[in-house]
Parts: structure tokens; sequence; C-alpha cells
């Protein structure tokens, strides 16, 4: 029986291989199996857990495969410097264990330099898929494009592919397999649930139970494709080019990478640790990169003691000021990074947007009345019976719901005007808020103790 081709790509189009002899389904790229890729992770872990000598002895005792299929599962930062020493022979001697986007990922990670001798060292359609990933931009999706994926025509009969499935590894994460037409265009998937289930002898194109799979584009940034998988809980999705043409897939596991690795620079952003990812860095580059940002904070710190001179006359007069100031700072601080903390998360799992922030707004801004009547009132009785004094017992209680609303208001208003000024709320967002609920409660409860203490 002449069985039709499964898989008829264009073979001048980089990024796709020729079909193979025997017509058989074809997976356009090797793949681990899911065992070997948890010792890969737990080897990763090993790496990124140890300090110093130990890690360069761990590094040095792997075998060149075994570096290669633990590299795709470090931070880029120590990928750097693991890579460091390495000469390119050395290089290309891990890659060939690598995916091409691992290739792609090691390239980003070493000099240009290097990553360009590499990228000449390698050979044909490894090369052409290398360079197929590089030609996107980097937060692309088009930069996680994995060729592990099963292909097949209409004219297959079901016994055949399952036949084919069942003599050949499958690709991990493999949930579908693809129906595609002339050169490689995508018609639509079919899982293997339903293959199962499928009489032998029918034709896959005559199953009811095709697809229309949400095809993503390789220009989709890396951001909107996590959002995509986590809110359909999508194992894996082909990628297409403009014409419909099967580039290949992204798989769960790599999508999960993207959502853990903006969870980790969102954190450590709070802090301006957002490319401290190695927590054994060298100490010198550790502390050049923290020095920046506690020279921030200290010009705001400074900013905050200006506003706080300019009642230098009034604290002089009314010593209790001063000590109750730091209160309303605090209140101030707090209720906005509350605020300022779902603002962000909300950006970053694209729950915020321009039809619903107004709604964020009110929902935070009665949060923070609520709130700052609540507690205004409590420290302003609690003052009162401290110091004896009405007078001082208004201001404060004024002074905490003033800043406790206008810090929502910041909080609300800081990530959304960084986020369109393509500057990450979590790297500048704290700084700025602390310094304004700082500067409006200083001003705010000194103002009024100025008016009717003195």
């Amino acid at each position: 029986m002449n069985e039709p081709n499964v898989n008829e790509p264009d073979v001048n189009k980089p990024g796709v291989t020729a079909p193979q002899a025997d017509n058989q389904p074809t997976t356009t790229d090797s793949s681990s199996t899911l065992d070997s890729n948890a010792i890969a992770t737990d080897v990763a872990h090993a790496l990124e857990s140890s300090p110093g000598a130990k890690r360069t002895e761990l590094w040095d005792s792997l075998t060149p495969q075994q570096q290669g299929e633990a590299l795709p599962h470090v931070n880029s930062t120590l990928t750097a410097a693991l890579l460091e020493k390495k000469d390119l022979g050395q290089v290309a001697e891990i890659a060939k264990f690598m995916s091409p986007r691992g290739i792609v990922e090691m390239i980003e990670a070493i000099p240009n330099s290097l990553g360009n001798e590499l990228l000449d060292s390698l050979d044909g359609v490894e090369k052409q898929r290398v360079e197929e990933n590089l030609q996107y931009n980097e937060g692309t999706l088009g930069r996680l494009i994995g060729y592990s994926v099963i292909t097949m025509k209409a004219e297959r009969d079901v016994s055949h592919v399952l036949q084919y499935i069942r003599n050949n590894k499958l690709p991990a994460y493999t949930d579908k397999v693809f129906m595609v037409g002339k050169r490689n265009k995508l018609l639509g998937a079919i899982s293997l649930a339903t293959l199962l289930e499928a009489p032998l002898d029918k034709k896959i194109g005559e199953l009811d139970q095709i697809e229309e799979v949400t095809a993503l584009s390789p220009t989709m940034s890396k951001h909107e494709a996590a959002a995509l998988f986590r809110q359909r809980q999508f194992i894996s999705q082909p990628i297409v080019d403009e014409n419909g043409t099967l580039l290949g897939r992204v798989t769960f596991d790599k999508v999960l990478d993207i959502a853990t690795q903006e969870a980790n620079k969102q954190i450590l952003g709070m802090a301006g640790l957002k490319q401290e990812l190695d927590l054994f860095a060298p100490i010198l580059p550790s502390a050049k990169r923290r020095a920046v940002w506690l020279g921030i904070n200290l010009l705001t710190a400074i900013l905050a003691s200006w506003s706080i001179g300019l009642f230098s006359a009034t604290l002089e007069q009314v010593v209790a000021l001063a000590i109750l100031m730091p209160i309303v700072a605090s209140m101030g601080g707090i209720a906005g990074s509350q605020t300022l903390t779902l603002t962000i998360r909300g950006l970053a799992l694209d729950k915020v947007n321009k039809a619903n922030r107004n709604a964020l707004l009110k929902k935070e801004v009665g949060v923070a009345v609520l709130n700052g009547l609540l507690w205004s009132i409590v420290v302003g009785v609690v003052v009162f019976f401290w110091f004896d004094d009405i007078w001082l017992s208004a201001v404060i209680t004024i002074a905490i719901f003033g800043n406790s609303v206008t810090a929502a208001l910041t909080g609300w208003a800081i990530p959304l005007v960084l986020d369109a000024c393509k500057i990450d709320p979590a790297i500048a967002g704290s700084v700025i808020l602390t310094t304004f609920t700082d500067i409006i409660g200083f001003v705010l409860f000194l103002g009024l103790g100025t008016m009717w203490l003195l």
C-alpha cells in the first residue's frame, strides 16, 4: 500500500526538516524523557544551591551531556558564570546535547563574540532552527519555539499513526498530534485520547473530534503566552507564522519557567535585586548592584528629611509631634504598599487593564477610607489619653486618615504610570511610594500641628 507522506514541509524554510523515509509520521526534533528532565532539574537546583568552590567542583564533575541537559534549567546569571571560562570547543560540545531554544539561551548568556562563533559552528537544521529562534525579539514566544512535535496528513489511517506512537518515544508533554496540509500548514489537532478511541481504519481527516487549536504567533510576548496558558490550562500549543505554517510548539513547562522567572524578578525587584537571580553570585558584582539601589533610597530619604526640616521650629516647641511622627508615615506606607502590591500583581497577571482600573481604584479607596477611619480614630484616642491634648489627638487623626487615602491613590497610580512608561513597577514602585507617603504624611501632620498647636 502506498501511504501518503505524513509531513510535506518546505525544506527550504529554516526550522523545518524534510520528511523521513517510508512516509512515517515525523517528530521534528529529539526530546528528553521526563525522567532525564527530572534529573537535569535536580542537577540545576544543586548548582544554584551551591556556593563558590562547591559549585565549581560539581560543574566540573559533570559530563558535557549532563551540563547541556542542566543548563536550560538554571538562571541566566548562573549560566553566564558557568560558561565564563569555557572556550568555543567546550561550549560547542555542551551545545550538542541541547535543544535549539536551549542553545539560544546559551548564546544570550555568553559574550557576543563567543556566541557568534558558536552559531557559526552549528550545522544544518540545528543552525537553521537556532537562527529562526534568534530572529525574534528576546521577550517573544519565538525564542521558545520547540521542534518536538508530531505531525500527520489527513489521509493517514489512525492505525498507522498509533503504530508510530507505539514504536517511537513521544516528545515530552505530548497531549495532541497536529494535522498539517501542504507546506506544513496547520489544519487542526487531535488529542491522543481521541486517537486511542477512534476506529483503526478511519482516516485522520475523517475524525469528528478534530480540534481547531488556538495557534500562537511567534511575535506574541512570553508574558501574554504565560497568561494564556494559565487561563486555559494548556499543556502544549502550536506556534505558526503569518501564513499558518506550523513552526513548532510551546509546552507548559517552558511557560511555567517564564511565570516563575517573572515572579522571582518581581519579588527581587521590590528590594532592587532584580538582576541578582544567583543566590551565590560573587561579592563585588552583587555589591555594585545593591549600591545603586541604596544610593537611590538615600536620595529619597534626604528628600523626606528635608520636608521635616521645614517644620523644625514647630518640632522644637511641640516635642510630642516628633514622637508621633513615625506613626503617621508608617500607617500610610503600609496602606500604600498593600495597594501597590495588588496592582503590580494584577498587571503581571493581565487582570488590571483600561477597562477595570477605575473599578480597582474605587475599591482600594473604599478600603482605605474604612481602615483609615478605624485606625486614625484608634490612634487619636490613644494619643489623647497619652498626652491629654485634644488638639494633638485631632491632628494625628486627620493626618493618618488623609495619608492612608492618599497612599491608596498613590499605590494604585504608580504601577499604572510606570507600566505605561515601560518601566518595571516592581523595581521603582516601592521607592516612589515610600517617598511620597513619607512626605505627604510629614507635611500633613506637621502642617496641621503648626496651625493648631502653636
